[in-house]
């Protein structure tokens, strides 16, 4: 699926190295298939933030400039990649203050996750870019559903244009055109909006019928009828901190339970072992006789699909509650 890139080119001078990166991420991103607009603030008016906060209750600024119409274009981007050029180990001034103004995005629906730094300067070395880079990172991390997926930095060039045939470009080239593969968010999160975007099986009802067995909420979504297919799946959601009762599934042959991980970041642990981290893609085949809980970690969300392994004579035994303090410990 394409996805929607905003390319703020924050540099006031023409053919400018830092503009001519952002150029080259977006020819990658294109070929990728994504649809990219790229925006420079060379030709903008951009006036200061007056600190009013008018905008945290109306979600708009009260200054009627340039900024308003990209603000309200980066609220809708998926991917937001900003370029500068490097003065004194910081941004520019100019991206500052549109970070700054961007502050009615604070409360909103936004849908930027992917945010990519690229900067350049005359000066080589780490240590050049690493304090922009922390600018940048600060307002990020207002932004909980967001991250910094890449940074390219060209050092060694002043003069504009310089930048040609530097590795740079095609190191932006390349990173426009693998955002998917870049593409890195956090599976642990305390936020049930982010979380049912990756919940992709659904939350479900609360799962009343099972409560006393449970520490914390749990919901419960079932996926099959065993009536018309003998083999009942459900997806299970825990809410951070929420795990089952230590249980056994009992049988005379055959029969467990396997679990599938699908959403978040949870535990599983059977009785004298160490506990396992729980993340999509996991899959836990779970013997029977075998005592054990699972659940979500203490700050996370997560979901599992759960279903019963066939056999004879099957029966499901609850135990005690999992002990908080080697919980919260883990």
């Amino acid at each position: 699926m394409s996805k929607n890139i905003l390319i703020i080119s924050t540099s006031l001078r023409f053919n400018s190295n830092s503009d001519l990166l952002a150029q080259s991420f977006e020819k990658g991103a294109l070929e990728a298939g994504h649809l990219v607009e790229r925006v420079t603030l060379r030709d903008k008016t951009i006036q200061f933030c007056k600190g009013c906060l008018s905008c945290v209750k109306t979600q708009k600024c009260v200054i009627h400039d340039d900024v308003n119409e990209i603000v309200d274009k980066m609220k809708e981007a998926n991917v937001l990649v900003f370029s500068t050029p490097i003065y004194y180990y910081e941004m520019c001034g100019q991206m500052k203050t549109l970070l700054d103004r961007a502050n009615p995005l604070f409360n909103a629906d936004y849908k930027f996750r992917d945010i990519y730094f690229i900067a350049s300067a005359a000066e080589n070395g780490d240590h050049v870019w690493a304090k922009a880079v922390n600018g940048l990172e600060g307002w990020i991390d207002c932004f909980e559903k967001s991250h910094l997926s890449g940074v390219v930095f060209a050092g060694g060039v002043t003069d504009p244009g310089e930048i040609q045939g530097h590795q740079s470009l095609k190191r932006a080239f390349e990173m426009g055109k693998n955002i998917r593969q870049e593409r890195r968010y956090s599976m642990k999160t305390m936020d049930k909006k982010v979380f049912d975007e990756q919940n992709v099986f659904g939350l479900g009802q609360p799962n009343d019928a099972f409560a006393q067995y449970f520490i914390g909420n749990s919901y419960l979504n079932g996926l099959t009828n065993p009536k018309e297919c003998g083999l009942a799946l459900a997806n299970v959601t825990f809410e951070p901190g929420c795990r089952n009762n230590w249980h056994i599934h009992h049988a005379t042959s055959g029969g467990g339970q396997i679990l599938i991980c699908t959403a978040g970041v949870g535990w599983y642990q059977e009785e004298g072992k160490d506990p396992v981290e729980l993340k999509p893609g996991v899959v836990v085949v779970i013997p029977p006789e075998v005592k054990h809980w699972h659940g979500a970690k203490k700050d996370s969300w997560f979901s599992h699909i759960a279903f019963e392994a066939p056999g004879e004579n099957t029966s499901n035994e609850w135990c005690e509650p999992v002990d908080d303090e080697a919980y919260l410990a883990l």
